[in-house]
């Protein structure tokens, strides 16, 4: 079975305009089967995707046989082009997978990104792993990406600003 053939260069991988992005936490059944969707790590157990994102050392033999099964595409440390990302965006803001992912999304220029099962889970995620999601998130909203979290761990709107009211619709320094 020839693996290294999945590890296709990024510029042969055809990604759509709208991509949903899986995760393993609470929410990934309700991503549809019939569009295009990008598992992270080993979700692609669980749920057919178009490409199998895992940017770990570790990756199983039967994580290559699942991808060649269901005739999935990989994105991993091997075949990442890091240095043309870095070149592109002139960003090295990289904590998880999903940095490299929404990267490599920015770099295809998709429109829309759906996320599901995405959450932050322990510590190190929310301390190490946060900032750089939201950097990127907020990268792909500059460049007129639009995205839903499907998550209200992962939100991007608050209700609450810094210095204002609770209610701050009320607050009259908001509405001069």
């Amino acid at each position: 079975m020839a693996f290294n053939n999945y590890l296709k260069n990024i510029d042969e991988i055809y990604v759509p305009e709208k991509v949903n992005v899986i995760g393993k936490a609470n929410g990934y059944k309700n991503a549809p089967d019939n569009e295009f969707n990008i598992g992270v790590n080993n979700i692609i157990f669980k749920k057919n995707c178009d490409i199998g994102f895992h940017m770990h050392n570790n990756i199983s033999k039967a994580y290559y046989e699942r991808a060649y099964k269901q005739n999935t595409a990989l994105i991993t440390l091997e075949n990442y082009p890091i240095k043309k990302i870095i070149q592109t965006f002139k960003i090295s803001f990289f904590e998880s997978s999903l940095d490299y992912i929404m990267a490599f999304l920015a770099y295809k220029n998709v429109k829309k990104i759906n996320f599901y099962g995405i959450q932050m889970a322990c510590y190190i995620e929310y301390v190490k792993q946060r900032p750089s999601f939201y950097y990127w998130m907020g990268f792909l909203k500059a460049k007129g990406v639009e995205i839903n979290t499907n998550s209200s761990i992962l939100k991007l709107n608050s209700n609450d600003f810094y210095g204002y009211f609770k209610d701050f619709k009320n607050d009259p320094k908001f509405n001069k």
